[in-house]
């Protein structure tokens, strides 16, 4: 799981984030929140696409914690029962780590989190 450590902010919150990715990728991604453990907010580029993104806050150190995640659960059910993790893990990697550092280089160049 990438982690990103930013500035500490003991005030920011999840909310608070979410809408400051939600204004970075506007044009190019759908973000919302939910309710996953562990995790608040969603990154979507499509249903069989995206990140899980979650700000944790510790004592003195703010960050933030993210996955990739197929937000349709029509696709979550297809690749348990018909395609199968590792085929499409394959065949998805490379798409998922290029949206993996985008999101990092927002996080570590916003300066909503320096």
């Amino acid at each position: 799981m990438p982690t990103v450590r930013i500035a500490h902010h003991p005030e920011l919150t999840a909310k608070a984030a979410m809408e400051v990715f939600r204004k970075h990728f506007a044009d190019k991604y759908d973000v919302y929140e939910v309710k996953l453990v562990l995790r608040d907010f969603v990154i979507k580029k499509s249903g069989w696409m995206g990140y899980a993104v979650a700000l944790k806050q510790r004592k003195d150190s703010t960050f933030f914690v993210f996955n990739a995640y197929q937000p349709s659960a029509l696709v979550q059910f297809l690749q348990v029962t018909v395609i199968g993790w590792v085929f499409t893990w394959l065949l998805r990697r490379p798409t998922w780590k290029a949206m993996e550092r985008e999101i990092k280089s927002f996080i570590k160049n916003a300066p909503e989190f320096k």
